[in-house]
């Protein structure tokens, strides 16, 4: 009977059993999935490549909901364990289904569930990805519309569209900064 060492995913030290919820030398919390009791460190950024097994697609608060969880195999092909991922956007392009061997890139949140920041399908070689939206373009037309408002504003100058030009590039990398922000 062969027993195998469980270590730390983190850094790779020893653990004391398959029951501790966190890594005595590195601190790092620790979850697992049953059965296999494969360890996943929370908070931590990793590629899992497998079998998507359970692939459910539901609408949730005008969001769209791809969930499923990625079967990872052995490399004598036994199961060593599940990882769960979910994508909660807007709008999502791409389809993917039970059986499709998948790599997705991704944190682990404190529930033990994938946010991915990438998803390949690698059963059709297509990319799931968010699906744009037109907020971009507003962003881009606010100079112009601006521009539009300080010309009528300032009794049909030169001088006040081109204030009202810049004022609206000046707007819109300042959104711009927001947003990116506000995305971290």
């Amino acid at each position: 009977m062969s027993v195998e060492a469980v270590t730390c995913p983190s850094c790779g030290a020893p653990l004391k059993s398959t029951a501790v919820t966190s890594c005595e030398y590195c601190g790092v919390t620790l979850a697992y999935s049953v059965p296999q009791q494969t360890f996943i460190a929370k908070g931590k950024e990793g590629t899992f490549r497998g079998i998507a097994r359970n692939v459910q697609q539901r609408q949730e608060n005008g969001y769209t909901v791809l969930s499923f969880r990625v079967e990872q195999i052995g490399k004598e092909g036994n199961v060593l364990g599940y990882v769960q991922v979910e994508q909660r956007e807007s709008r999502i392009r791409g389809t993917l289904v039970d059986g499709d061997e998948v790599e997705v890139v991704g944190k682990i949140d404190k529930e033990g569930i994938v946010s991915p920041k990438r998803i390949l399908n690698l059963t059709t070689k297509a990319q799931i990805t968010k699906f744009g939206s037109n907020k971009a373009i507003l962003l881009f037309l606010l100079p112009f519309i601006l521009g539009i408002v300080g010309f009528i504003g300032a009794g049909a100058t030169f001088e006040g569209a081109l204030v009202g030009f810049l004022g609206g590039c000046f707007l819109t990398v300042f959104l711009f900064i927001i947003i990116a922000v506000a995305k971290r």
